[in-house]
C-alpha cells in the first residue's frame, strides 16, 4: 500500500513538472515571463527536452549511437582469417556486398559525420545504423561519389548536408555532385531543416519571453546540452564557409587531429544481421583508409528471396560511433579494385593489400590492366599473403 501511495506521489510530481513547461512553452501570447534570472533559468530548462526531441528528429544525420548494433566479443567458429577465403567473389554494387559464408576484409574510405571535434588516429570504434533524415542522400553519396569525384570533394558535399545547407547555397562542385551522382535527392537538398529550426523557436519564443533563435549568445545554447552545442556547431560551419567558401583545407581546420588515440582494447564484433558480423578497424582518422572485417555465417534455412546463399551486407549504411561526443563518428565507402588501388596507401597492411590484389582476380571478367597496377604497387608487401 505504501509502495503504491509512493508511485502516486512519483507520478503526481512528473505530472504538475510537465504541466509547468508546458504552461511556459505555450502559454498564450498575453502571458508574461519575467525577465529576471530564475525565470530566464526555468523557461530554458523547459524548452530543453522539447527542442533536442524537435532537433534529432529532423537532424539530416541522427547521432552514431542512436542505432547501435549488438557486440560480441568473440566470433562463432574459428578464428578470423580472411586469406583462406581470398578466391571467394567479392561482389560490390552500390555500396552493398553480396558474399558467401566465409571471411572477408574490405577496404574503406572514411568520412566525418560532424563538422567539429576530433578525430584521433586508431581510435576503436563500435558499428551502428546511419540513420537520420538524410541518411540516403549520405548513403549514395558515398556509394558512388568516389567513381568520379575526389574524398575531399565528397567530404565538403556531406558536410554540407548534415549542417542543411540549402542546394542553392552550395559550391558549384558540390552542384555538379549531386546533379550526376545523386540527382534523385536534388528536391529534398532545396528544403532547409535548419530554417525550419529557426522558426519553430521564434514562435515560441514570441509566446513565453524567450530571446529570438538570432539572440541567443553561444552560454545560452550551451545550457541546451547536446542540442545547444549541435546549433552551435552548425553555426560554426556556417560562419566558416560565409568567410571563407567551401574550400576543404579550409573547413577541415574545424576538425582537431590529436594524434594517435590512447585506446588499446581488442575492437568487438557488431552483429549487423542474424547471420553476418563486422568490426571496423583504423589505424588513421578521417579521410584515411580503414578496413571493415566482415565474417558471413552460413544458414541452414535460405529463404527463396536469397539465391546462392549470399548474404547482404550494405557499407554505405553503416557508421562507425566512437563512444565519445567530442570524437567524430565516420561513414564508408567501399573500396574494390581499380578504386581501391588509387586510394590505399603504398604502405597498406599485407592481409588489405592481397586482399585488393585477389578481389581483383575473382572478379567475372577479370581487369588485367588493374592487377598489374595493383602487383606493382602492392605485391612487395602482399607477396606472402597471396
Amino acid at each position: 500500500m505504501e509502495a503504491t501511495k509512493k508511485k502516486v506521489t512519483v507520478k503526481a510530481v512528473l505530472w504538475t513538472f510537465v504541466a509547468f513547461s508546458v504552461f511556459l512553452l505555450f502559454g498564450c501570447a498575453s502571458t508574461q515571463i519575467g525577465m529576471e534570472d530564475v525565470a530566464k533559468k526555468a523557461a530554458f530548462l523547459a524548452a530543453r527536452p522539447v527542442f533536442e526531441k524537435i532537433f534529432f528528429a529532423e537532424a539530416p544525420i541522427a547521432p552514431s549511437a542512436r542505432e547501435l548494433y549488438s557486440t560480441v566479443k568473440k566470433l562463432p567458429g574459428k578464428p578470423f582469417d580472411p586469406s583462406q577465403y581470398f578466391g571467394n567473389l567479392l561482389n560490390l554494387s552500390n555500396g552493398v556486398l553480396r558474399l558467401s559464408p566465409g571471411d572477408y576484409v574490405v577496404p574503406v574510405m572514411t568520412y566525418c559525420m560532424q563538422s567539429s571535434g576530433s578525430s584521433p588516429a586508431a581510435h576503436q570504434y563500435g558499428l551502428g545504423k546511419l540513420s537520420g533524415k538524410r541518411a540516403s542522400a549520405i548513403h549514395d553519396l558515398n556509394a558512388r561519389g568516389l567513381s568520379q569525384f575526389t574524398p575531399e570533394d565528397i567530404q565538403v558535399l556531406s558536410w554540407s548536408i548534415q549542417n542543411g545547407i540549402l542546394y542553392e547555397e552550395m559550391s558549384a562542385k558540390s552542384k555538379e555532385i549531386i546533379n550526376k551522382i545523386i540527382p534523385e535527392h536534388k528536391e529534398d537538398l532545396k528544403l532547409s531543416f535548419y530554417q525550419s529550426l529557426i522558426d519553430k523557436w521564434n514562435v515560441v519564443a514570441k509566446n513565453t519571453g524567450l530571446p529570438h533563435f538570432e539572440e541567443l549568445t553561444d552560454e545560452a545554447l550551451s545550457s541546451l546540452g547536446s542540442f545547444g552545442e549541435s546549433v552551435k556547431a552548425i553555426q560554426g560551419f556556417r560562419k566558416k564557409i560565409s568567410e571563407h567558401g567551401y574550400e576543404y583545407e579550409n573547413l577541415s581546420s574545424l576538425i582537431s587531429l590529436p594524434g594517435p588515440s590512447s585506446e588499446r582494447e581488442i575492437t568487438s564484433w557488431s552483429q549487423i544481421s542474424e547471420n553476418v558480423y563486422a568490426r571496423f578497424l583504423t589505424s588513421g582518422h578521417y579521410l584515411n583508409i580503414g578496413e571493415l572485417q566482415i565474417r558471413v555465417v552460413g544458414r541452414s534455412r535460405v529463404p527463396q528471396v536469397i539465391k546462392d546463399n549470399l548474404s547482404i551486407v550494405d557499407v554505405s549504411a553503416l557508421i562507425a560511433d566512437p563512444g565519445m561526443a567530442q570524437i567524430q563518428p565516420l561513414s564508408f565507402s567501399a573500396l574494390s579494385g581499380v578504386l581501391a588501388i588509387g586510394v590505399l596507401p603504398v604502405e597498406a597492411s599485407p592481409l588489405l593489400a592481397a586482399a585488393v590484389i585477389a578481389a581483383i582476380l575473382t572478379e567475372k571478367a577479370i581487369d588485367w590492366n588493374a592487377f598489374s597496377q595493383a602487383v606493382e604497387r602492392f605485391g612487395h608487401s602482399a607477396n606472402q599473403a597471396i
